[in-house]
């Protein structure tokens, strides 16, 4: 299975209370198989988020992101396209269509559930709330 790891999966796997519990079930999915891939926008936008200003600590969280995944997809003209059409839409609406692009089978995240967009056409796996059942 080809899986998305979106912008708010590897931002909570860098720096929230549960970045061990994400890693292990990540670290489950590669055992079983399963390929995961993110692409630039959503480097990006981690990189944005995570407010990373020195070189080295980017260039450490790239190296730690591309060894984790089987490819980072690359910008094109299709993505840039539709990023331009949907400037109002957020990371995840555009990270829905870059996965549906590269012929991803589901998308990997951590989002609030109230922040889901509604009916997508492609799966979304939420750890967000997976985590939640497995501690409550």
């Amino acid at each position: 299975m080809k899986l998305y790891l979106s912008l708010s999966l590897l931002e909570n796997l860098l720096r929230s209370e549960e970045k061990k519990k994400i890693a292990v079930e990540i670290e489950h999915l590669l055992q079983d198989g399963h390929r995961v891939y993110t692409s630039v926008y959503s480097i990006l936008g981690l990189l944005k988020e995570l407010k990373i200003t020195q070189t080295e600590k980017s260039r450490t969280v790239l190296h730690l992101i591309d060894e984790m995944v089987e490819e980072i997809l690359p910008l094109n003209k299709s993505l840039l396209e539709i990023v331009a059409e949907e400037q109002n839409q957020n990371y995840l609406s555009h990270e829905i269509s870059i996965a549906k692009i590269n012929g991803m089978d589901q998308i990997l995240l951590c989002e609030n559930p109230k922040s889901l967009p509604k009916g997508s056409s492609l799966p979304l796996r939420n750890f967000f709330r997976e985590m939640d059942r497995k501690s409550g």
